[in-house]
């Protein structure tokens, strides 16, 4: 579990769904989905961009990921500001 701040929530929303229930029939019922935190998608957008702009060779997988969660840890504590 991470202690640092995750920005909230990005995207939480919720919908009607089909539900199959346990005797065949179904029903209509709002689910709600949390979303992914801020942070996540941070480092998402971050690392879509950092394996867009370099060669296998500059860094390995792991690196590339610490900087992206670096850059999104960045922005947060930026925006908190």
């Amino acid at each position: 579990m991470c202690d640092k701040p995750d920005g909230g929530l990005a995207f939480p929303g919720s919908r009607q769904e089909i539900v199959d229930l346990t005797d065949d029939t179904k029903s209509s019922q709002m689910v709600t989905y949390s979303g992914m935190s801020v942070r996540t998608w941070l480092a998402g957008q971050a690392i879509a961009g950092i394996m867009g702009n370099v060669s296998q060779d500059d860094s390995t997988c792991e690196e590339s990921a610490k900087e992206a969660c670096r850059q999104a840890d960045a922005l947060i504590a930026e925006l908190g500001k």
